[in-house]
């Protein structure tokens, strides 16, 4: 089970070491052409959330109650 916040506020950054390995900042079509990469492997839930969600989310950053969803979804 994984959960999903979106929270907008500007804080800082500070990964787990052991946790993380790489951070990077994406645009959406920069992040569509990062995904797409046939060399790349990501995990189950993150390619279930990219599929799924992410984008719908992404557009609305301006309008998150649009997006407000309390629903367990099963992928």
């Amino acid at each position: 089970m994984d959960y999903i916040l979106i929270l907008q506020k500007d804080l800082p950054l500070t990964p787990v070491a052991n946790e993380v390995r790489d951070v990077k900042y994406f645009g959406q079509e920069e992040l569509k052409a990062f995904v797409n990469k046939t060399d790349l492997k990501f995990t189950p839930w993150f390619k279930l959330i990219h599929d799924n969600f992410l984008y719908k989310w992404w557009n609305s950053l301006n309008n998150l109650d649009a997006v407000k969803d309390d629903k367990i979804h099963h992928l």
